[in-house]
């Protein structure tokens, strides 16, 4: 009797471990060798080159999706850091073609954030590259890479035109944002701005306002068409009042007062707040963070704009570096003194806290302006430990946008027990001093990283979220960095692709429409905009979906 209850359990452990195996879970990731793309953000140390000399060595790269030949498909461009970007063109059921040769395509530089815009309305899309240079003392233009249309094989091919238009900025670009900014229905260009500097950016020193900082952001005009059918960009940062400077990680652009001018926030690092550059309607912008939002993120990295509860009104994610367990949070930060606190408020600085924070729109205040209460703690999100890039899209297609967050970082700098070990031979070191540096270097060999899984949190509707990362496949650690969302084989459901250093790219498969085509919220909305002019994606548009009361009859 004891041996057949032994061997009943063992068939039932049997049973349930064969179940769970096979599972269906929400997300799939594709192989390289299914997909065909081998992308991999590799990035190699060496005796002149290491984050002892380039604290921003690991900060990684970003990701475009876009439809480049205008097949249908969207194809996929991965900004890299050392070794070449590349573009994969879709050709349909999740396989890639990597064309970047052939499509004339060369990136000398250190490229950071990627975007995709269609710089002279000519239907086609075009990239724009942020560039960054591993010498405090020196520079590296933006690229913009226009779009000659399709080459003989049906594939696009590219021409290098930054300095023709005038966007070839040369300080130390993280991300730009094209957008509309004085409705004259040509795109205009932000550039998000984060510098090399050779002091304590943590130290609540005071901001510069004046325009002099190296981090203060640009904002390109776009003036005119020239006779080669490109348009000309010019400087007006000065006269637009973007004067302040900050250590921008994040950019988005919407209207948050619904005045019909498009606004703009930049979730800006270290000691420097972020800044909500509220539209004037004159060509100028105000920060008004301060009469709109109580607090931020200390650390502000990766941010991203959605309305989360369908009230019609846009909501704020910022990420920080927030650790999710006791041990990491102990060995990662000291606690703040009283005194830093108040210094903080004598230099003007808003409240910061190291955590994400999700700020809830409230509507209009009193002056107008857009008025937010944080969420973060409430909603369950505000601890994913190093994390980079934030992507708010209704990934299950109930309705509510969910909240993807990718994370990791190859050294782990801020660990306590390091900096305290290392306190003093981190210390600051000059020309002539190579015996410092070397100790540095060599230390840093040695330090681990923060390889963990990046984070995907279903909206439950009612203002907070349940983390499903391993529920819905995505439990792989990782050191990721720049994502984008989009329906890459075109069956209704959004896709997921991942920027990682020093392994492959992650493409998820979403299987929510393609496995169960008749499942409970699979429904989908597909639009497609197009804007007058040379804006003729329609950048800025807003859609609004009312649901209508239904009315039976007899």
């Amino acid at each position: 009797m004891k041996t057949y209850s032994i061997y009943c359990f063992l068939a039932l452990l049997w049973i349930s471990n064969f179940s769970c195996s096979n599972k269906k879970v929400l997300f799939e990731k594709l192989s390289s060798s299914y997909t065909g793309m081998t992308f991999k953000n590799e990035i190699t140390e060496s005796d002149t080159l290491s984050v002892v000399d380039f604290e921003y060595m690991y900060n990684g790269g970003g990701v475009g999706v876009g439809d480049f030949n205008n097949d249908g498909l969207q194809d996929i461009f991965f900004s890299a850091n050392q070794s070449s970007c590349k573009l994969y063109i879709n050709k349909g059921n999740l396989k890639f073609e990597d064309v970047t040769v052939s499509a004339g395509i060369k990136t000398p530089y250190w490229n950071t954030g990627v975007s995709l815009v269609n710089i002279n309305g000519d239907g086609l899309l075009d990239i724009y590259l942020c560039t960054a240079n591993s010498n405090i003392q020196k520079s590296s233009p933006n690229q913009l890479f226009l779009n000659n249309g399709l080459d003989k094989n049906g594939d696009p091919s590219f021409t290098e035109v930054a300095h023709q238009v005038g966007l070839a900025d040369e300080g130390y670009s993280t991300q730009a944002a094209f957008f509309d900014y004085d409705n004259d229905g040509d795109l205009d260009c932000y550039v998000l701005t984060n510098a090399l500097e050779n002091f304590n950016r943590a130290l609540p020193m005071g901001q510069k306002t004046d325009g002099s900082g190296k981090s203060t952001d640009r904002l390109y005009r776009n003036d005119r068409t020239a006779s080669n059918g490109l348009p000309v960009f010019s400087n007006v940062s000065k006269e637009a009042g973007i004067t302040t400077e900050g250590w921008g990680l994040g950019i988005g652009i919407t209207d948050f007062n619904e005045d019909g001018w498009l606004d703009v926030y930049c979730a800006n690092d270290f000691q420097s707040n972020d800044w909500m550059w509220m539209n004037n309607g004159d060509g100028t912008f105000t920060n008004r963070i301060t009469t709109s939002i109580k607090h931020q993120s200390a650390n502000s990295m990766g941010m991203d704009i959605a309305d989360i509860n369908n009230d019609g009104l846009p909501e704020i994610v910022n990420l920080d570096m927030m650790p999710e367990d006791n041990l990491r949070q102990k060995t990662m930060f000291s606690r703040p003194g009283y005194d830093f606190y108040k210094l903080q408020q004598e230099k003007k600085y808003q409240p910061q806290f190291v955590r994400n924070t999700l700020q809830l729109n409230r509507g209009p205040n009193a002056e107008g302006n857009p008025s937010f209460s944080e969420i973060g703690y409430m909603s369950g999100i505000y601890a994913t430990d190093w994390s980079w890039s934030a992507l708010l899209a209704d990934f299950d297609n109930d309705g509510f946008r969910d909240l993807f967050i990718t994370n990791g970082y190859p050294k782990d700098v801020s660990n306590l027990d390091f900096t305290s070990y290392t306190a003093q031979s981190l210390i600051s070191f000059t020309g002539e001093n190579k015996q410092k540096r070397k100790e540095k270097v060599d230390k840093m060999k040695d330090l681990l990283g923060v390889k963990k899984s990046n984070f995907i949190y279903r909206n439950t509707g009612d203002l907070r979220f349940t983390d499903v990362t391993e529920e819905w496949g995505m439990k792989i650690p990782s050191f990721s960095n720049g994502t984008a969302y989009a329906d890459l084989d075109n069956d209704g459901d959004l896709d997921v692709v991942v920027n990682n250093i020093n392994d492959e790219a992650f493409l998820f498969r979403n299987s929510l429409i393609s496995d169960n085509k008749n499942a409970k919220g699979g429904n989908y909305l597909r639009i497609q905009l197009k804007g007058n002019g040379n804006n003729i994606y329609g950048f800025g548009t807003k859609l609004t979906l009312c649901r209508l009361p239904i009315f039976s009859t007899r």
